[in-house]
């Protein structure tokens, strides 16, 4: 059973490729998304890209797989406070803010830090799941 100030906390690096991989299948051609092979091969430029913003939204989504096996997502919303970079290393948490026990739902606030612990993404999101969010009668 979960409480009002649980919370779960990763480590995060985006990969270009597989950045690219969900690019394609969201048909997003973006050229802020995408380097040349030439570009790929400078580090100032790989440091500078900007991985896509949805792409980072979706990272919530393990840590939600990972923590809280067996949920279903009601909703979500996120507010892109700074960009993600693709070479810097984030840390990606949720904590419960909120449990309505008569419908089976957690309120989470996420995050998306990055190395210099400032927010880059801020979300909100809910889950169902009776047997941690439940009535514990």
């Amino acid at each position: 059973m979960m409480k009002v100030g649980d919370y779960f906390e990763e480590q995060l690096v985006f990969d270009y490729d597989e950045m690219i991989t969900f690019l394609d299948t969201v048909k997003d051609i973006n050229p802020i998304h995408r380097l040349t092979e030439e570009e790929l091969r400078n580090p100032e430029k790989r440091a500078g890209l900007t991985v896509q913003g949805m792409y980072a939204v979706c990272m919530f989504s393990g840590l939600l797989s990972r923590n809280f096996p067996d949920s279903i997502n009601v909703s979500r919303s996120a507010t892109f406070v700074r960009p993600v970079l693709l070479e810097d290393t984030y840390t990606i948490g949720l904590k419960v803010r909120e449990i309505r026990p008569e419908d089976n739902i957690g309120v989470l606030k996420g995050y998306i830090k990055n190395s210099r612990g400032k927010t880059c993404i801020d979300c909100v999101t809910e889950i169902r799941n009776e047997k941690l969010f439940g009535r514990n009668d």
